[in-house]
């Protein structure tokens, strides 16, 4: 999708009137491209904890170039850092001695990540020194600019070689938009990931389920999901079925029309699955509608209508269906994206419900 503004300030006018008026100049987000590798550059490793001596492992796992060596005339695409090794206030100032020298030395769109051990599984000076990582990433992050992101992960102990997805995930141009994130690795009890035979289809073999597939936010969360390697099965209304089916022959995927609302929608995508695919490993709750976006002037049909689809119908979904269908052996994933806020969006949940048994 093209952003007018963007494409504007590229002009010789557009550059003009940004430096003499002082308008914003946004820095041209890299997407990620299926085939292309996942760090168009190398990653500087530093810091010295738990994950220090395997990270460069990992790192050359997923195709990515790193080094532990900064170079004073050397550019970088990403930042690793271990904090996990940090248990005092006074430890906080490796990240200075890390990252400061480095940063006016990143390249476009750059990737920074903070590895950290969960504060909640450590007492006094160590927790307040991993709680303060993210107050230190999120600050990090505004300053970063030119299109970068920082991420804190923490990882639990035991977790460590369960690093690998976060970091592609994260280090690539698949986290363009994401940004300031808390992720935690092992904080359930689950220290070992599932093996992934390629990272450019890290789903492949997958069933991704997506509502509201037909167009918009949905279509290109199907496109995505497709790009890494998943069937996807789009759903959506009997008005977009031509939208919907286009969509899913393009992608090679599989479509079924319905309101989700219905009483019979679940039995339905259940049965569904469970006869074309023999379960579903990720569902995507994407349908989603807003009828006013002021409470004050929201009448009861129209609240109604915006429960019914954005959360009711997620309630008697996949993940509360008892039927073999909605699951598979190795457990699933569910997201619930929400693209704005107001009175009438403010009903979808963002939290996953519990996994079926």
């Amino acid at each position: 999708m093209s952003d007018k503004y963007q494409g504007f300030v590229q002009t010789p006018i557009g550059k003009l009137l940004v430096k003499n008026l002082g308008l914003p100049n946004p820095t041209p987000l890299e997407r990620y491209a299926a085939g292309a590798p996942l760090v168009d550059g190398t990653v500087l490793v530093g810091g010295r904890g738990r994950l220090a001596e395997s990270l460069p492992g990992v790192l050359d796992l997923l195709g990515i170039a790193s080094t532990q060596a900064p170079d004073a005339d050397a550019s970088y695409k990403g930042l690793v850092f271990d904090a996990t090794g940090i248990t005092t206030s006074a430890d906080l100032n490796a990240l200075r001695d890390f990252f400061t020298p480095v940063l006016r030395r990143l390249d476009t769109c750059p990737r920074v990540v903070v590895l950290g051990t969960p504060p909640e599984s450590v007492e006094g000076g160590e927790r307040v020194a991993q709680r303060a990582l993210e107050g230190f990433t999120r600050s990090l992050g505004k300053e970063v600019g030119r299109g970068g992101t920082v991420q804190l992960v923490y990882v639990a102990e035991g977790a460590e070689a369960a690093t690998a997805s976060t970091l592609a995930f994260l280090l690539s141009p698949k986290s363009a938009y994401v940004s300031g994130q808390v992720v935690r690795i092992g904080a359930t009890g689950t220290t070992k990931a599932a093996e992934v035979a390629d990272w450019q289809r890290p789903l492949e073999g997958k069933v991704a389920l997506v509502t509201g597939a037909s167009r918009g936010i949905g279509e290109q969360i199907a496109r995505v999901l497709h790009r890494d390697g998943a069937t996807v099965v789009g759903v959506d209304v009997p008005q977009a079925a031509s939208e919907l089916q286009a969509l899913m022959t393009e992608l090679d995927g599989d479509h079924l029309t319905l309101d989700i609302t219905g009483k019979d929608a679940p039995q339905r995508i259940a049965h569904h699955l469970k006869e074309k695919h023999g379960g579903v490993d990720l569902v995507v709750h994407n349908a989603g509608i807003t009828r006013d976006k002021k409470l004050a002037n929201m009448a009861e049909d129209r609240w109604d209508s915006v429960l019914a689809v954005n959360l009711i119908a997620r309630s008697g979904s996949p993940a509360s269906c008892s039927t073999r269908a909605w699951s598979t052996t190795t457990g699933g994933s569910w997201a619930s994206p929400r693209s704005r806020a107001s009175p009438a969006t403010w009903a979808r949940p963002t939290t996953p419900p519990p996994r079926p048994v």
